[in-house]
């Protein structure tokens, strides 16, 4: 391979953005996993992600909480609806 050739970026991102972690709370809060999110070659790793929360990157840890605490929620509301219209 030559040395011309462009550099492609290797694997996913890492850096915190608040678009990024918006996006990550706001598919919580609807009730998809972290691991279904984190699938998408535009999120980072479930790893990264939770650093951000252990590090409470820019008051990352509360509103992913927050998020979270929501879409446990809503997950508990479909499996009851589930089970109610059985």
């Amino acid at each position: 391979m030559s040395d011309d050739a462009p550099k492609r970026p290797r694997g996913r991102p890492v850096v915190f953005t608040q678009v990024v972690a918006d996006e990550i709370c706001d598919r919580l809060a609807l009730g998809e996993s972290l691991l279904a999110i984190c699938q998408d070659d535009h999120i980072p790793g479930e790893s990264t992600v939770r650093g951000w929360v252990v590090d409470d990157r820019e008051g990352f840890a509360a509103k992913y909480t927050r998020s979270r605490d929501i879409g446990l929620d809503m997950r508990a509301d479909r499996m009851e609806q589930k089970l109610m219209s059985e």
